[in-house]
């Protein structure tokens, strides 16, 4: 029984006119983005190589600015002594396995500045088209159940031989799904593209993960952050969509709460900044030089953030048991 409603749900999102519609906005942004992303807007960044006098007097200097600014206390923010931190972490790395004279990137150190090539075309170009993606899934996630309680047709559902929680589980399994789909064909697209148009970069990229740990790795390995990223980032706000639509009955809510919840998590984080492990858009500087671990720590933020999203989940399920649908 499960199975038959969870596959109906699953059709009635598949809209061949919205589909339609959908894939040729795509296609136009990404042609737009890919002829953005050849120009001076992004311009390049030669890959780095450091001899081994350079990096130590490069080491010397960024421990002995950590020292001034451990000294000047509160007048130094805590984003720009880890920066100094993440920072030293790589040169250490580079010294440690003796990397001196090879080109290598440094994932993430300016966003603004790298060398084009399929791999960061592909990274680059899937943050523009997941904003997309992410509003066509707060659009489904939010109208799952709200639309149909809205229009009446839940009543009809509800005569049906099935339990509440049925079809809360169909329709959230459904949307999900769906959202998987869409976003593993878009990004497939996009990396077919960089691929043709741009050549495979060979240089070795060191990545930075969680502010603590420093690993050397094909760029290609830059793909798969990308997808996983933004991957999750779409997971996260189409489940908060669907949960907020479904509490409140109302899918405007479900679509406005995810896009302002960045907003929110930042204008709370001035006030205290472990709120900022609340907040979906962290997922991203995991993985960069960017990242902030007082702010923004994995082994905070991702249980945090199942916590989160389970407890919308569960309280969906409850509020859609218990409330009158008439």
């Amino acid at each position: 029984m499960f199975g038959r409603l969870f596959l109906g749900e699953l059709k009635k999102l598949f809209k061949v006119k919205t589909v339609i519609i959908f894939t040729a906005f795509i296609i136009v942004l990404l042609f737009i983005a890919l002829i953005a992303y050849g120009t001076d807007i992004f311009p390049e960044l030669d890959a780095k190589k450091y001899n081994e006098s350079e990096l130590k007097n490069e080491l010397m200097n960024l421990k002995l600015t950590l020292q001034i600014a451990n000294s000047a206390g509160s007048m130094v923010a805590n984003e720009e002594k880890q920066l100094i931190k993440n920072k030293i972490l790589v040169l250490e790395y580079i010294k440690e396995n003796e990397l001196y004279d090879q080109s290598l990137h440094l994932n993430g150190e300016d966003e603004q500045l790298f060398s084009r090539t399929a791999e960061t075309a592909t990274s680059t170009i899937m943050e523009i088209l997941i904003v997309a993606v992410v509003i066509y899934g707060l659009v489904l996630g939010a109208s799952a159940i709200a639309s149909e309680i809205k229009d009446g047709t839940m009543k009809l559902v509800l005569l049906r031989p099935l339990t509440r929680n049925q079809l809360v589980g169909a329709k959230l399994l459904a949307t999900v799904t769906y959202v998987v789909a869409v976003h593993m064909c878009v990004f497939i697209l996009c990396l077919i593209l960089s691929h043709i148009v741009y050549e495979k970069d060979q240089t070795k990229t060191l990545y930075l993960f969680n502010s603590s740990v420093v690993y050397l790795a094909p760029r290609s390995a830059l793909i798969g952050i990308s997808y996983f990223v933004t991957l999750l980032s779409l997971l996260s706000k189409t489940v908060l969509a669907f949960s907020i639509g479904t509490i409140t009955r109302n899918r405007i809510i479900g679509i406005a709460v995810p896009l302002l919840e960045p907003i929110l998590a930042s204008m709370l984080s001035i006030l205290n900044t472990t709120v900022r492990n609340l907040s979906f858009s962290v997922v991203i500087q995991w993985f960069d030089f960017f990242t902030v671990i007082n702010t923004n720590n994995f082994y905070v933020s991702f249980p945090m953030l199942i916590l989160y999203i389970g407890g919308l989940i569960l309280g969906a399920f409850i509020v859609f048991k218990k409330r009158d649908i008439s």
